[in-house]
C-alpha cells in the first residue's frame, strides 16, 4: 500500500489535471493509510484545476484527523471560488470539530457564504 500512496502523491505532479485529479480521488479512497500525503494533497487545493481541487479537498475529508495538520490550507478553500469545492471544506472542517479551532474566523465568514450548501456545512 505504501508503493501505491507515494506513486500517487506523485502524480498529484503530473502535467494532466485529469491525472491529478484521479490521483486525488484514488488516495481519498485509499483514505486514513493514504495520511502521508495530506501535505501533497493541502498544494492541491491551489491547483489551477476545479477538479482537482475538489478532489483533493474530498481526499482529505476522508482520511480526516491526520489531515489535521494542513488545517489552514483546508481554511484557506473556504475562499475558493467554487461553491462545492466551499462545501466540502467547511464539511470537513465541521468533522474535525475542535481540532479545527483555528479556521474558526474563515468558518465564521462561511456563514455569510452566498451558497445554502456551504452555510449549512
Amino acid at each position: 500500500m505504501e508503493k501505491a500512496v507515494g506513486a500517487m502523491a506523485a502524480l498529484l505532479k503530473n502535467g494532466s489535471s485529469d491525472i491529478r485529479a484521479s490521483a486525488a480521488c484514488l488516495l481519498g479512497v485509499i483514505g486514513p493509510k493514504a495520511a502521508p500525503t495530506v501535505e501533497d494533497l493541502a498544494a492541491a487545493l491551489k491547483d489551477p484545476d476545479r477538479n482537482v481541487r475538489f478532489n483533493a479537498q474530498w481526499a482529505l475529508a476522508l482520511i480526516g484527523s491526520p489531515a489535521k495538520r494542513i488545517i489552514p490550507q483546508v481554511g484557506s478553500s473556504l475562499t475558493d471560488p467554487d461553491p462545492d469545492i466551499r462545501a466540502a471544506a467547511a464539511e470537513m472542517l465541521r468533522t474535525l470539530g475542535a481540532m479545527a479551532e483555528q479556521s474558526l474566523p474563515e468558518l465564521i465568514a462561511a456563514l455569510e457564504d452566498k451558497d445554502p450548501r456551504v452555510r449549512a456545512d
